[in-house]
Formats: C-alpha cells, structure tokens, sequence
C-alpha cells in the first residue's frame, strides 16, 4: 500500500474497512496516500473509511476500563488501559489483561497483550 505502480492511473481508489489502522507510523500512511494519488488520474477519486476511536472509547489516559461478558455460567473481564500515542498514526497504545471470574470474587489471569508500545501502568 505504500509504494506501487500501477500500468495506468486509475479514475479512483477505495481504501476499505479499518485498513489505515493497521500502519504502524505516520510515515506509512504518508507514503501511501502519495503513492495512491500517484496512481489516480487527475482528476481522481479517494474513497477511504476510518474509526473514530473517540466515539466509541473513553481515552481515560492510564485510567483501567472494565469490560465484562458471561458465556455459560462463567464470567470473563477484560481490564484495558489506553495512552494516547500521536507517533504511531495518530493512534494509541492499547494494553488488555483478560481474566476469568473464580470463586469468592477470585480472578484467573488468563493472557495480556500491548499494542503497539510503552504503555502505563505496568502489570505485574
């Protein structure tokens, strides 16, 4: 996506569903957009969708948000923090640490991922 020539320039281009997101750094979705526009004809048409995390998520900055879900008759929690990250395409780092309710209010560590990078707090 971020260089390619095509045989001809074309009269459009779409970029579907969330596939901006997935570029790591400004730089990469600066250089695609330079290489999409040096494939359209001129005039051209860019067609593009995006999320709006915003609308959907509160950036509580290092602040936990809590997401629970029952299946059967267990209960699962997802503990997310998010740090604002305008280095890695105007983004954020997204640390999750999922757990599986016990007994007595008892949580099982079940898996933690981080996206992309450096985010607070640290968990143990």
């Amino acid at each position: 996506m971020q260089d390619f020539v095509l045989d001809k320039p074309t009269k459009s281009a779409i970029v579907t569903g969330r596939t901006i997101s997935y570029l790591l750094t400004n730089k990469d979705v600066f250089d695609s957009f330079i290489t999409i526009n040096k494939n359209l004809q001129v005039p051209g048409i860019l067609c593009f969708d995006f999320i709006d995390v915003s609308k959907f998520i509160s950036l509580l900055s290092g602040q936990m948000i809590l997401h629970k879900a029952t299946a059967g008759n267990k209960t699962f929690n997802r503990q997310s923090y998010w740090t604002v990250n305008s280095s890695q395409s105007w983004a954020f780092d997204w640390l999750s640490v999922f757990y599986e309710e016990k007994e007595e209010a008892v949580l099982k560590k079940l898996v933690q991922t981080t996206l992309p990078s450096g985010l607070l707090p640290k968990m143990k």
